[in-house]
């Protein structure tokens, strides 16, 4: 229900996304949420580890401050992965795109580390990613 309710992707966005980034940037993808997050634990059925629902807060902060990006949803997690300094590209529903980088140290916007873009068509959003991961280096 969240998804639609933000106009999010589905399962059929989600999961050739991730085939597309994998090709992008090699290693493997992990897939961290709430217990209540069932859309991203669905995409474990394409062979990604799965957190979602297995983790705390504390477990799910030290992940975050060893995988080399984070993507996905506009939540709690992207502003961890600033707070520790790390890089993150999150997707923003379009109601909240003014958000999207009014909270972010200037540093990361100038740096390069964060980068955002609203949910739109994936070859839109990986537009923007490929964009961000060449700032990365």
């Amino acid at each position: 229900r969240g998804a639609q309710a933000w106009k999010t992707w589905d399962y059929g966005e989600w999961s050739p996304f991730l085939k597309w980034w994998l090709a992008q940037v090699g290693g493997s993808i992990l897939l961290v949420g709430g217990s209540w997050d069932d859309l991203t634990d669905s995409l474990a059925v394409d062979g990604h580890r799965s957190c979602v629902g297995k983790t705390h807060i504390g477990t799910c902060i030290e992940i975050l401050k060893h995988v080399e990006y984070y993507n996905g949803f506009s939540s709690g997690l992207n502003v961890i992965r600033t707070v520790l300094d790390k890089n993150a590209f999150p997707l923003w529903p379009e109601h909240q795109v003014a958000l999207s980088t009014s909270w972010v140290p200037r540093k990361h916007l100038i740096e390069g580390k964060y980068g955002s873009c609203m949910w739109q068509h994936p070859d839109i959003v990986k537009r923007h990613i490929e964009l961000w991961l060449k700032r990365q280096g």
